[in-house]
């Protein structure tokens, strides 16, 4: 009778803790969708704000005067222009050891209308997308 009730309760324990991180994990998984939505809808309002076609002086003139703080990055997508970076969020990284966190960035891509010297800031550069950019930090 005691090995039943230990066998019993041993199973009654692995049940739950499996159903317990089956809970943990998906509640997880719908916490990053939700994040995800929210990045998209920053970028879909700065799309809104800043069509095609902006010019980089109207964007960064217009970011300023709101105090958002932006950064240079070369550009991904269109290696004749910097692009400009806005910081939204911070999210953890499974590879904890090797990087601190990913940060979340509002990704503003330009391209240059004329040749010009590499890394050379225009501001007659026209805005040719508005994405969200996650980048790993502090990696080792």
């Amino acid at each position: 009778m005691k090995s039943r009730s230990k066998y019993l309760l041993t199973a009654s324990l692995v049940v739950t803790l499996t159903v317990g991180v089956v809970i943990w994990r998906e509640w997880k998984k719908r916490a990053a969708l939700k994040r995800e939505a929210r990045y998209e809808a920053t970028a879909d309002a700065y799309s809104k704000e800043f069509p095609t076609g902006s010019l980089r002086r109207d964007v960064e003139k217009a970011l300023k005067s709101k105090a958002v703080q932006f950064g240079r990055v070369g550009n991904l997508y269109e290696k004749s222009a910097m692009a400009d970076l806005i910081e939204i969020g911070q999210e953890d990284t499974p590879w904890t050891r090797m990087c601190d966190h990913v940060g979340v960035y509002i990704e503003f891509d330009f391209a240059a209308r004329e040749v010009s010297v590499l890394g050379q800031i225009n501001e007659t550069y026209a805005l040719i997308r508005v994405t969200v950019f996650h980048w790993l930090q502090d990696c080792t």
